[in-house]
């Protein structure tokens, strides 16, 4: 309840110049509604007045999973709730023949039966390995992540490439849910992310939710080309959705760790004065964030340092999830604690994106939350203890504290304390819709799965009047002002 009126005094707080709507703005950034982007877009927005930044689900509306040419291994990119219907390989494969050979040592080396015979065979060359982490750490690599590259991609349904109208269909449906059909800017910032850390077996959670413990940067290179593709804008012009010719998607990666934006196509298109926009941002966002989580290492260090037990927070403290225009929320500092997903209900025919936000984001981000809840509440029970003591199991199955035991679930207490104090206040995610109380509680009362969440009180659904500063509660059916 103390969280909560505070959150509502600051939702309440009116800067009419913050909450005048941006008819021009001269960049725009779609990021994921990660509760780590929340004061990086902060940042962004103080370089100018007329950018504008918007929150989204991290895999931007794309059923995808990813196949590298080299194999045929497939990795989901989207929330474990849906299923992918679209495959998306590289038209040019990279480095398959070393992803393949690091893969299989990858297996080798971390198996039960032969992980021992791993290490003797390398001998002092594995030695040599150590020194070099030590000593002359370089960037943490990925099997999967390093063969992504600058390329055309191809997209498939059931082994059949799509036609431009399917390409045109998908175009349509994720710019309509982002809010992206009018006022658009120059250059538009399609913005994943994803964290950077050495020798850490749980660094799925520390990469984003929406893309199955993925980075995003597969999702934003594959929509930078679908909307930058001139046959596909020809098509949306015909279906009422204009994109002008000096309009340019820019596919872009958000490192968590560090609180850099590394610009990963269409790259060259983006004016030197926007880029230092970035450059400033980030170092905005590092000095608050070092500020709130006590952090003295540089973010640089952590991410290459193979002992690094905290590399980042991740979404450490996160409280609530906020679903209105950004306009209305721009003048706060919400602390990087809240989802901030953009949502107009005017422009929502049937209300049919908002049922999609009740019945996905919101169940993803109660599902982030209560893992954080339940971690620090009970972490014995449903958190994963000693970080330090962590074995794990043959094939990254999951993993052992000590020698034996049942699989450790949760987060470590790495995740959740410095040694001193905890990092998460444990809380239940506090959701707020700007959107009608009717048409909220119809959706609500067409889901149980969704009603049972609310009157169980397992998350709180707060419906929101920006104009008139009006919060109200649902509970059992009965809406309570606050």
């Amino acid at each position: 309840m103390a969280y909560q009126h505070s959150l509502f005094a600051n939702l309440r707080q009116r800067d009419d110049e913050k909450q005048r709507q941006i008819l021009s703005p001269v960049m725009q950034a779609a990021f994921c509604i990660d509760v780590r982007s929340e004061i990086y877009r902060r940042a962004l927005e103080a370089q100018h007045p007329d950018i504008q930044t918007l929150g989204f689900a991290g895999f931007f509306g794309l059923p995808l999973s990813f196949s590298p040419n080299a194999n045929s291994y497939q990795r989901p990119q989207m929330p474990g709730l849906l299923t992918p219907s679209i495959e998306v390989r590289q038209a040019k494969a990279n480095k398959g023949f070393s992803r393949g050979v690091a893969q299989s040592w990858d297996t080798f080396s971390s198996s039960s039966v032969s992980m021992f015979n791993a290490v003797e065979a390398s001998g002092w060359l594995y030695g040599l390995k150590m020194i070099k982490n030590t000593w002359f750490a370089g960037k943490a690599s990925h099997p999967i992540n390093d063969s992504v590259n600058d390329t055309q991609w191809q997209l498939y349904k059931q082994g059949v490439p799509l036609t431009t109208a399917d390409k045109v269909s998908l175009a349509h449906s994720v710019l309509t849910a982002m809010g992206l059909t009018t006022h658009i800017a120059p250059f538009v910032l399609l913005v994943g992310h994803g964290s950077q850390s050495c020798n850490n077996h749980m660094q799925a959670a520390l990469d984003c939710g929406a893309c199955c413990g993925q980075t995003g940067e597969v999702n934003v290179r594959v929509l930078a080309n679908i909307l930058n593709d001139t046959e596909v804008r020809a098509g949306l012009a015909q279906q009422g959705l204009p994109l002008a010719d000096t309009t340019q998607f820019i596919a872009a990666l958000h490192n968590t760790t560090t609180d850099d934006i590394t610009l990963c196509s269409y790259a060259d298109v983006l004016p030197n004065e926007y880029q230092q926009w970035l450059k400033r941002a980030s170092q905005q966002t590092r000095i608050e964030r070092a500020r709130r989580f006590s952090i003295n290492a540089q973010p640089e260090q952590r991410s290459r340092d193979w002992a690094e037990l905290r590399p980042e927070w991740g979404l450490a403290n996160n409280a609530s999830f906020i679903v209105a225009k950004r306009q209305h929320t721009r003048h706060c500092n919400l602390q990087g604690r809240s989802f901030l997903h953009d949502y107009d209900w005017h422009t929502d025919t049937g209300f049919r994106t908002l049922e999609l936000i009740l019945t996905a984001p919101m169940i993803v981000t109660h599902w982030i939350n209560f893992q954080y809840y339940a971690s620090v509440t009970d972490n014995y029970l449903y958190g994963s203890g000693d970080k330090t003591l962590h074995n794990v199991v043959a094939g990254h199955l999951g993993v052992f504290e000590g020698n034996g035991g049942d699989l450790r679930v949760g987060l470590p207490m790495q995740s959740l304390h410095n040694g001193q104090q905890w990092m998460h206040q444990p809380l239940r995610l506090s959701v707020v819709i700007d959107a009608p109380q009717e048409a909220i509680q119809t959706l609500v009362e067409r889901h149980e799965s969704v009603r049972q969440l609310i009157d169980n009180q397992w998350l709180y659904l707060f419906a929101w009047q920006p104009q008139r500063g009006k919060i109200a509660r649902l509970l059992q059916g009965v809406w309570h002002y606050v």
